[in-house]
This record gives C-alpha cells, structure tokens and sequence, in this order.
C-alpha cells in the first residue's frame, strides 16, 4: 500500500526520485542560464559601439594611421594621397620651442611635418656626399608659410628612417663595415683551433667552422663606422634613433633566424608536448610519485639550510673541527657558522647567501642583512617551514588511496586527449579572438585620443585646440595662452578633459577585461562540455558526433553566454581594481618612503587582491565545468562547487597539487629545452645575434606549453566532477575502468544493464 501511494504521489515516501539519466540534463532539459547578465553585456558593447562612433565622428579616425604636416593637411587622403608618410625635419627645434608643455604635458606637444612619398632613403653617408638631393627634403609650402611657422625651404635628412604608421622614424644612421669575426683565444694552433687567419695569423676563422667555434672563448671583431651628424643639437632624434636601431637589430635577427624560430619555437614543443602526454600515459604513477616525493625532500632541504643559517648547528661542527676553526668570543652564532670552513666548503653558507643577496631585490637584502646578526629569522623561517613539511609528510602518508585515484585521473585524461586530440589546440582560437579584440580595443582607444574629448562635447563648448589644427594653429594658440596665463593655463584648459577622459577610459579598460575574461571562459566551457560528452556518451553510438568540441562550443554560446559573462563580470571587477591599486602605488613612491603605515596598506591590500582574484577564478572554474555538464545558471553552479569543496577537500587539494606540478614541470622543461637546442642550431648555421631569436623561440615554447598544460588541467578537473557526479548518482557506471578501480568499484559494473538495454533495443527492432 505504501508503495503503491508512494508511485501515485498520494502520500509522502521515503524513496528518493531516480536521479535522472545522463542525456536528459545533458541535451534534452538544457535551457538558457542568466539572460540578464547576458544583456547587461550587450549593453555594455552598445556603449563601446557608441563611443566608437563618437571618435569617428568628433576626431580624426585617419590621424591613426596618416599623420598631418604642418599646413593642417592629412598625409595620404585627399590632396595628399600619394604623399602617405610624414617626416619631421625639426624635432628637436620643436621640443626646445614647447619646453614648458614637453615636460608636463608631452601628448600636447605638435612636430613640424611634411608629407613625403616615401620616408628618405639615407641609404650611406657617402651616398649623401655624391648626391646631396637624396638627402635632401624641400618644404613645398610658400615663403610666408613655412617662415611664419618657423621652418625653411629645405632640410636635410642625414639619418634613415623607416615607416611606422606612415610616420618615417628616425634610426642610427651609423654605416659599420665589419669584417667577419676571429676568434683572439685560444689562439690559433693549425690543429684544433684552425684554420688561421690570413692577415692576424694568431686569431682563427670562425664563419663557417661549426662545431669548432664554439670553443672560442675571446673573439676579435674589427669594423670601420661611417655617420652623418647634423651640428645643431639633435639630442632627442639622437635618442630615438639609437632605441629604433636596438629594436631594429632584434628584428632583423628574429627575421634572420625565422626558419630556426618556427622549428624551434613552434613544432618541436608541440611534439614535447604530445611526447609529454604519452609519458604520463605509460608513467603518471612513477612521474608523480617521484615529484611529490621531490617537493617534500625540497621542504626539508630548505629547513635544514634556514636553521644552518641561523647557527644550530654551529656548536656541532665547531666540536668536530675545533682545530680547523677560529671562532672568536664576540662573534654571533650567523657569523661564526659562516665562518665555519666545513660549510663554506659546502657551500651552504657563505655563497648560497652571497648568491641571494646578489639576486634578491634591495628590501630581501636589507633582510638578510639583518638576519646575519639576528638569527631569530632564519629560526622563523625554518620553523615555518618545518611544520609544513610535516603537515606535507602526514597529508601524503594519510592520502595514498587518493594519490591513486588522482593518478587515475591523470592516466584518463591523457585518454581523452587521445580520443579528441584537437582539443589541444582549440585555445588558439581563443588566443586569435582576443587577438582581434585586442587590435579592436587598441584603435578605439586610438580615435578616442585623436577626438580629445572634454566637457565642451557635452556642453556645446569650445576645447583648446583640435587635433586636426595646423602645427601653426597650434603654435599660435600655445604662445598665446603662455603669454597670457603661463602654463597654468595650459594646464587648466588640459584639466577640463581630465574627468571625461578618465571615465571614459575606465569604461574601456573594464570593457576589455569583461570581454577578454570571457573569451576565455568560453573555451574553457566547451572543452569541459566537450570532455562531459566524452565521459557519458563515449560508448552510446546514438549521442556520437563526429564534432564533439564544435557541438560543445554551439551549446555554450546559445545556451549559457549569459552565465559566464556573470563570472567575467566578477573576475574582471576584480582585475581593473587591481590595475587602479597598482597605479596608485606606482604614483605614491615617494610617500610611501615616508610614510610606512601607508606602504603596508597598500602592500597588504594588493596581496589580498591578489588572493581574491585567484580564489574567484578557481570557483569559476569548477562553476564552469557544471554549467557545461548539467546547465545550471552561475549561481547554482557555484552551490554546487561548494557542495564539491565540501564533500571532496583532501581529494581535490592532491587533484590541485598534482595539477599544478606537472604545470610547472612542462612549462619549465618544454621552453628550455627548446631554446636550447634552439641556440645550438642559430649558432649552427651563424646566424646574426643568435640569442635574440633565441629568447622568441623560448617565450613561443612557453605559450604553447602553458596553452597545453591548460588544457590537460581543464580535462583533469572535468573528469573529477563527472566522476563525482557519476559516483553520487550512477554508482560508477560511466566510469573509465582505471577509475572504477581506484575508487573501488567492479570494472563490470554497469556492463550487463548496458547489454540488457541493447538487447532489449534489438528486440523492439522489426
């Protein structure tokens, strides 16, 4: 009877409801999740769209790629569209003649320009003596109009150029012949070091001699150098000159060394990077393991050496090589145990802390400084440190049954990874999103500057003077506000644009980081639907698809764009806090020297900002991984990380730990190994300043194995949760066999009700 009112709903039953099977949360009771935010975003696009249009229309959109000369006309549009690139014969005179804005308010200052046709091509200055109308610019302006501006008929142009944004930027114009390098020691002996040069027959060639080469270690370089130097001061164009020449070099030498940065920087780690998965695949429980069993050994090894530092030990050594000590009475138990010659010969003491000082910043220093006659420091470390390493050795001792399950894990991820192995690369399609909104964002805020709003745009004032005023307009107006009200006055006109633009400003930068944050949480969302996928469907031919990631992705922006733009909206609130903190701190240098209560509040509140930033997006995380998996809205999916933070905290913090090892572990290994094979082939095959494109190949191996790592972290927590879920509702029926055992299930289970569906399936066939 109970039963029967219990299948009716008459009466109350103690029998809890099925839990609902995979495929009706996964695809046929999904609903869109917090439509709100999703519109609170749009709206915040209409504003960006907005004042995108205001810039196009107040300011000079063509400014941000042509610039003007100094007649007011835009270089490369109408009358001078076949004159795209301005020169600036007299920016030195300039700075001089504006000084009083220069230092205070340099973004007002105007250069004299002059549209060309090409920027001028100073290519030797022997080419300038042989035909000096190469080298020469002629303002096309009438007599009244370049006189009245201060210029001239003609400038001459001694340093090369090249175009940036059509603006022809003043390089080096040092000519050096040099001659190919010889190697001054070792010297040349005919034998090893050989073959001898022909005109220093003591110093030895070293174009074309590789693997030789590399056992110079003096080489001798000789060149001659060529330039042209105007007589007026040309401090500033001296100064640009030389930084464009620098970056010049690093440009050319990536460009020299491209075949050797694509090999390098690009293939070979992404081989390491599969190559690193098929070693977790075959040695997961060994890798990890031995990195646990590491770490602890380095905790240890780090108290040892903090209480060494601190002289516990002193009086132990001291007894043992009494004879070989010369302790005095008035020295401290730091001093006397840096003394100690059976630990200098070790090392322990006086060069791993000469080695600390040297590397640490001036405040680390003045703190090691102090610990040397105060030990009590270096007691507080060890002390700390020691009670880590035992909590460290009890936790791992206490969670052998989760290391295995966490091992598990990691041996299933590297499965998933094999079934779907283009999800390793999906994030570049997040990289190349943000990459346009990047370049969008950049010109917006690029209009923006040129339409220089201020409260007359709202007010229907006047401002000071336009962007697209004459470089004499301009001088006139400077010249007469400084007469008549110095440079206060300019200040003050500069001053009524201040709010506005920060506002304005403010709005875009927390824009960009809503926008950034959830592109990436975009992805981070369909590569954990599409793992969900994996775990409950990957037997169930019916819910297959040969499209797993871009089915994932589809149901994330129909469904639940609403949902993560409410967790970008938290992360990026956060973030632009952060930037303003950091600006603040960088602005208050000088009080903060004064004024230590000051400087600990600002210390102090960065830290928790940072602490904060990293706890949000570790629960947005997970509270993405149950939008993707069940479609909840972001609130009940964070009730339900919670819930999983409660239930599971020692396993999810092994799960953490391990994750953020093997991280670590191949964005370390990963871009040093291939930077230094890397090197090897640049000096190999002689290209120019090899470290440059040596240092591109490291930094473009470290994005592909973070992007990598990341995505390996993404499948790692996904297949936890589902587990958690599978375990809680299904008693491990969808589990990966290596899982069902390590969380103690029979590897049959599930197996014969899955027969007896099919069965019953092929029974209702005709």
């Amino acid at each position: 009877m109970g039963a029967a009112c219990g299948k009716c709903g008459c009466c109350g039953s103690s029998v809890a409801p099925a839990p609902p099977e995979p495929e009706v949360f996964f695809f046929h009771k999904r609903r869109c999740t917090d439509i709100l935010c999703l519109l609170i975003f749009l709206a915040f696009w209409g504003g960006i769209i907005f004042l995108a249009s205001l810039s196009a229309t107040v300011g000079d959109p063509y400014e941000v790629l042509y610039g003007s000369d100094y007649l007011g006309n835009r270089c490369g549009v109408g009358a001078m569209k076949d004159k795209k690139y301005v020169y600036f014969p007299r920016a030195d005179k300039d700075i001089i003649a504006q000084a009083a804005i220069a230092s205070t308010m340099p973004w007002r200052v105007r250069f004299y320009g002059l549209c060309l046709e090409r920027c001028p091509p100073v290519a030797s200055p022997t080419a300038c003596m042989d035909d000096p109308s190469t080298c020469s610019v002629v303002d096309y302006g009438t007599p009244a109009q370049y006189n009245a501006a201060g210029g001239s008929a003609s400038y001459f142009a001694v340093m090369p150029s090249i175009p940036v944004m059509h603006r022809c930027i003043p390089r080096d114009s040092s000519d050096m012949y040099q001659d190919d390098d010889r190697c001054a020691f070792p010297q040349c002996d005919g034998v090893n070091y050989a073959p001898c040069d022909t005109e220093f027959n003591k110093t030895w060639v070293l174009t074309n001699n590789y693997p030789r080469s590399k056992l110079c270690q003096i080489k001798f370089r000789r060149g001659e150098v060529q330039q042209l130097r105007p007589l007026a001061e040309d401090t500033l164009s001296r100064n640009i000159g030389a930084k464009v020449n620098t970056w010049a070099r690093y440009v050319e030498a990536v460009v020299e060394g491209a075949q050797e940065v694509g090999i390098f920087g690009c293939l070979v780690p992404i081989g390491m990077c599969f190559a690193w998965l098929v070693l977790l695949r075959l040695f997961a429980a060994t890798i990890i393991y031995v990195s646990l069993i590491l770490l602890g050994l380095g905790l240890a090894f780090f108290s040892i050496y903090c209480f060494a530092l601190a002289g516990a030990f002193t009086e132990l050594f001291t007894r043992a090589q009494a004879s070989s000590l010369n302790v005095t009475t008035n020295m401290s138990s730091a001093e006397a145990y840096a003394a100690d010659a059976a630990m200098s010969a070790l090392g322990l003491a006086a060069s791993a802390q000469s080695s600390m000082v040297a590397l640490a910043p001036s405040e680390l220093d003045t703190t090691l400084t102090e610990a040397n006659s105060d030990p009590t420091i270096w007691y507080g470390i060890g002390g700390v440190s020691s009670i880590v390493f035992i909590i460290y050795v009890i936790m791992m001792c206490l969670s052998r049954k989760r290391i295995k399950t966490c091992v598990a894990l990691v041996k299933s991820s590297t499965e998933v990874l094999k079934d779907r192995p283009l999800m390793m690369f999906f994030p570049f399609g997040s990289i190349f999103v943000q990459c346009l909104f990047l370049v969008f964002f950049m010109f917006v805020i690029a209009c923006l500057f040129t339409a220089n709003l201020d409260s007359s745009h709202f007010m229907g004032g006047q401002s000071g003077v336009t962007q697209s005023a004459s470089f004499l307009d301009a001088i006139t107006w400077y010249n007469q506000t400084l007469e008549k009200s110095g440079a206060a006055g300019i200040a003050n006109v500069d001053s009524s644009a201040t709010m506005v633009q920060t506002i304005v400003y403010l709005y875009l930068a927390f824009s960009f980081l809503w926008t950034i944050n959830l592109v990436i949480s975009v992805s981070w969302t369909a590569m954990s639907g599409s793992v969900c996928h994996w775990f409950f469907f990957r037997g169930n031919d019916h819910y297959k698809t040969k499209i797993p990631l871009l089915r994932s992705l589809g149901r994330v922006l129909f469904y639940h764009l609403g949902s993560i733009a409410f967790g970008s909206f938290i992360v990026a609130a956060i973030q632009l806090v952060r930037i303003i903190l950091m600006l603040i701190d960088k602005y208050t240098n000088d009080l903060q020297k004064t004024n230590p209560l000051f400087l600990v509040i600002i210390k102090c509140t960065q830290c928790c900002l940072w602490c904060l930033e990293k706890t949000i997006k570790y629960i947005t995380g997970y509270a993405y991984i149950y939008v993707a998996l069940q479609g909840s809205s972001f609130c009940g999916a964070c009730f339900s990380t919670f819930s999983l933070l409660f239930a599971n905290p020692a396993q999810m913090a092994i799960n953490g730990l391990v994750r953020v090892i093997l991280y670590y572990v191949q964005v370390l290994t990963v871009p040093l190994i291939s930077a230094w094979i890397g090197n090897i082939a640049l000096i190999g095959n002689n290209r120019p300043d090899p470290m440059y494109a040596t240092v591109v190949i490291g930094i473009l191996a470290l994005i592909f194995s973070s992007l990598f790592a990341t995505v390996f972290g993404c499948v790692l927590d996904t297949l936890f949760v589902c587990c958690c879920r599978d375990r809680a509702d299904y008693s491990g029926k969808h589990m990966p066999d290596r899982i069902k055992e390590a969380y103690g299930f029979d590897k049959n289970a599930g197996k014969g009700d899955d027969d007896a569906e099919k069965k019953e399936a092929l029974v209702g066939k005709p």
